[in-house]
């Protein structure tokens, strides 16, 4: 039974500060791991609406456009760098 069950959005590898949404309501923020919300209460039979939001620092633009020392080399990646689990 859905009512009943716990259900969590996971995302296992992401660079950046990341906010989930769930049929436009907001599951949560991140700025560290883990980044797991919880979708029990938000989701619903049939189809539901997943919107993940990234947003990192601009050292990825940086490196590309105007390479300088003050942004370092382990800030160039950003992003969602596997698959997002949706556990339940």
């Amino acid at each position: 039974d859905l009512d009943a069950q716990q259900v969590a959005v996971v995302l296992p590898h992401v660079r950046g500060t990341v906010e989930v949404w769930l049929n436009n309501r907001l599951l949560g923020v991140r700025v560290w791991s883990p980044y797991e919300f919880d979708a029990s209460a938000m989701i619903v039979r049939g189809q539901n609406q997943l919107r993940i939001i990234v947003t990192s620092t601009l050292a990825p633009y940086l490196a590309t456009h105007s390479p300088t020392h003050y942004a370092p080399t382990f800030q160039e990646v950003a992003g969602i760098l596997d698959q997002v689990v949706i556990r339940y």
